[in-house]
């Protein structure tokens, strides 16, 4: 297996994906549950399994970028469950005001 040139896109493709890996591992200590965007992990992790089959369909295959992408699925997963665990959590203490629609409350 050859090493990658600095010079291809083979090189620096996966070294931009591994920055979103670092940044993802950042969030899953950072950011609370409660910012973490369903969709933009949701769409993140779809995109990252696409593009880990095909680097291993191109010629050369590209380990490094599967490995990247890998690693961005699993930390999206994880945000995805911490979310969707807090969610779970705290949804009897949500309250739901709406606009046009006034609901009496218990203590009224």
């Amino acid at each position: 297996m050859a090493v990658s040139s600095p010079r291809t896109v083979f090189f620096w493709a996966p070294m931009f994906k591994w920055t979103l890996a670092v940044a993802g591992l950042s969030d899953t200590v950072n950011r609370p549950a409660s910012a973490i965007s369903l969709n933009q992990s949701a769409s993140l992790a779809i995109t990252c399994l696409i593009w880990t089959r095909y680097a291993v369909v191109i010629i050369p295959k590209n380990y490094n970028y599967m490995g990247a992408n890998i690693a961005i699925f699993l930390v999206q997963s994880y945000l995805i469950i911490k979310h969707l665990r807090w969610r779970q959590e705290n949804a009897r203490n949500a309250v739901y005001n709406h606009t046009h629609f006034s609901i009496p409350a218990e203590d009224d």
